[in-house]
């Protein structure tokens, strides 16, 4: 929507074939989790998991994090329509048409890239208080609400889509008296620990920190 109050044409909205959801006033649900994607090899995508998706199911493939001196294609994403599943492998109908690894789909080493399953709803309806939200950010999947909807989307007071605190790890405080604290992880992931266990000692010079996550 280019804020007309129109629905642009072509724009996708999905199949429907979800069916409505609808929340009760107080409840909560989380879209589908994702699966950490291990290997692509032209329109193939191997995943970490029973892939729970059929043929003709959108998904989303999103690069989340990198490691220290690989993270140029962080945050790249694209939608695809499954085109078959065999076994860990999903076939999609399309090849990618961004890169997801450092340089290359063939290398993926230090990346965390997951595929999320995107529900095809009509509408979707959140009584009072109700919550749309998704699985926490673990390392390799989570922190995605991805969904199509062909009808309304119509949330009620103090209802909401949520987010918050899904994603990256944040960084735990020192735990001695004036110690530094510690970085929390970021698009080059968890970052290396500084003296050991990162515990730390007296002084603001000694530990307690992390070191070239960009965070």
């Amino acid at each position: 929507n280019d804020c007309d109050g129109s629905i642009d044409e072509g724009w996708w909205v999905g199949t429907g074939a979800d069916g409505a959801l609808s929340l009760s006033a107080g409840t909560s649900t989380t879209v589908d989790a994702g699966l950490p994607v291990t290997a692509i090899s032209s329109d193939e995508f191997t995943v970490d998991g029973t892939p729970g998706v059929v043929a003709g199911d959108e998904v989303l493939v999103i690069n989340m994090h990198g490691g220290d001196t690989a993270y140029v294609h962080v945050g790249v994403y694209e939608f695809y329509t499954v085109d078959s599943v065999s076994g860990s492998v999903v076939t999609m109908a399309d090849v990618p048409s961004v890169t997801f690894g450092q340089s290359s789909n063939s290398d993926l080493t230090d990346q965390a890239i997951q595929m999320v399953r995107v529900p095809q709803y009509t509408d979707v309806t959140l009584a009072a208080s109700a919550i749309l939200t998704a699985d926490a950010w673990d390392g390799e999947t989570g922190g995605i609400i991805a969904f199509r909807a062909t009808g309304t989307v119509s949330l009620a007071a103090d209802a909401a889509i949520v987010a918050d605190e899904l994603g990256y790890w944040g960084g735990e405080t020192g735990t001695i008296y004036n110690n530094d604290g510690f970085q929390g992880e970021s698009y080059a992931g968890e970052g290396d620990g500084n003296l050991g266990s990162g515990t730390g000692v007296y002084g603001n010079w000694a530990a307690g920190y992390y070191l070239n996550n960009y965070g």
